[in-house]
């Protein structure tokens, strides 16, 4: 049996991979929720909190599965980051590891929001 290690970090990360003036192609994306007419409107009301997320207290962490939350993997001036860790303790074996990253840019979304998400994973 696979033990699997899960680490949810929560770190900003900024690609340029586009000018400035670059259109974004968006001919594939899904159609927008009804009561929308813009992106903008829509991530201003899940941002703050309008549109509720799946949401997974501690205590749900099934059996097997270890869950040790906010550790500080670097301290700066600024802020801590930290991440959450979900594994199956009492194996010393090799394991393969999943390294979730949500790129937020420091400005929506919380560890909370992928719970439910990094339980699945592990």
């Amino acid at each position: 049996m696979f033990r699997f290690a899960f680490i949810a970090s929560f770190i900003s990360l900024f690609f340029l991979t586009h000018p400035a003036s670059a259109e974004l192609d968006l001919s594939g994306a899904p159609e927008m929720p009804k009561g929308y007419e813009t992106r903008e409107a829509l991530e201003k009301d899940l941002f703050s909190g309008k549109i509720p997320v799946i949401q997974m207290n501690d205590s749900e962490i099934p059996e097997g599965v270890k869950f040790e939350k906010n550790i500080v993997f670097k301290k700066t001036d600024e802020k801590d980051l930290i991440l959450d860790l979900y594994t199956h303790p009492g194996s010393d074996e090799k394991a393969p590891l999943l390294v979730f990253i949500h790129g937020g840019a420091w400005r929506g979304g919380k560890p909370a929001d992928y719970h439910y998400y990094c339980v699945k994973f592990a």
